[in-house]
C-alpha cells in the first residue's frame, strides 16, 4: 500500500474526524477527572481511582490525536512554501 503523506489529511473527512475525536477524548478525560472527584468526596477511593486511570487513558489519547493534527499541519505548510520556491523559481528566467 503506498504511503499516503500526511498533508493530504488537511481539510478532509479525516482532518474532521480527528478534530471530533480530539474534542470528544478531551470532554470524556474531564468527566471522569469530576467522577473521581465525586467518588473521593463519597469515600469511595477505587471508584475514584478507576475514574482517574479512564481519565488518564483519554486525555492521552487526545493528545495523540493533537499531536497527529499538529504533524499535518506542519507537514501542510512546508508543502505550500514548497511548491511557492519551485514555482518562483519556474518563473524566473534562468541567467545565461
Amino acid at each position: 500500500m503506498p504511503k499516503i503523506p500526511m498533508a493530504t489529511i488537511q481539510a478532509s473527512a479525516t482532518e474532521a474526524n480527528l478534530r471530533r475525536a480530539l474534542n470528544a477524548e478531551t470532554l470524556a478525560s474531564r468527566r471522569y477527572m469530576a467522577y473521581a472527584q465525586r467518588a473521593d468526596a463519597a469515600g469511595n477511593s477505587r471508584a475514584a481511582a478507576m475514574f482517574r486511570d479512564l481519565a488518564n487513558r483519554t486525555g492521552n489519547q487526545a493528545q495523540g490525536h493533537q499531536e497527529t493534527l499538529e504533524v499535518c499541519s506542519r507537514e501542510a505548510a512546508d508543502s505550500v512554501t514548497d511548491r511557492t520556491v519551485y514555482t518562483v523559481h519556474a518563473a524566473i528566467p534562468a541567467r545565461r
